[in-house]
């Protein structure tokens, strides 16, 4: 009897410990926990097998919060600021409704469209300064480069901004 008891406590232990493993806090947004669990469907359903391995350490689990924390607060700019007859937006949903997913993946490419590709802008002196200090001959290489550089400069700084507008915590 004994036997049979220890062995249904370490069941239920065990079950007890992964509940409190998928539900370990790992950030907050604005009030919102974030748990592992919450990781673990967006890395399922948005990033895929490729980032499932970050999801069995603390530095990724963080660097996952992040980007779940970064798509939140874009999301929810973008579902501000873009309005529902955007052309990108039409364009893709083609007056369907489309599930949920998809219209807010919808809503943040036109939201970075209109924040950072719809600004971005080169100059030929930006251009030719650029040619010189990289010793790149092609226009159009240093045009994808240069562009690229500043796209992600201008990323930075918009997910900076926006997460200046909010509360974020790790534990």
């Amino acid at each position: 009897m004994k036997k049979v008891l220890g062995i249904l406590l370490v069941i239920i232990m065990a079950g007890v410990l992964s509940t409190v493993s998928a539900e370990q806090k790992i950030a907050r947004l604005d009030g919102e926990i974030i748990t592992k669990a919450t990781l673990e469907k967006y890395v399922d359903n948005f990033l895929g097998k490729e980032y499932e391995k970050m999801l069995n350490s603390e530095s990724g689990l963080k660097k996952l919060a992040d980007f779940y924390i970064n798509r939140q607060i874009i999301l929810e700019k973008a579902k501000k600021t873009i309005k529902p007859e955007n052309e990108l937006l039409k364009g893709h949903m083609h007056g369907k409704k489309e599930n949920m997913r998809v219209k807010n993946t919808m809503y943040i490419t036109a939201f970075l469209k209109q924040e950072i590709n719809d600004k971005l802008n080169l100059t030929k002196k930006e251009m030719q300064r650029y040619m010189k200090q990289n010793n790149i001959d092609s226009k159009r290489e240093a045009e994808i480069k240069l562009s690229n550089e500043k796209r992600k400069k201008m990323f930075g700084e918009l997910i900076a901004d926006l997460r200046a507008e909010h509360t974020i915590e790790y534990f």
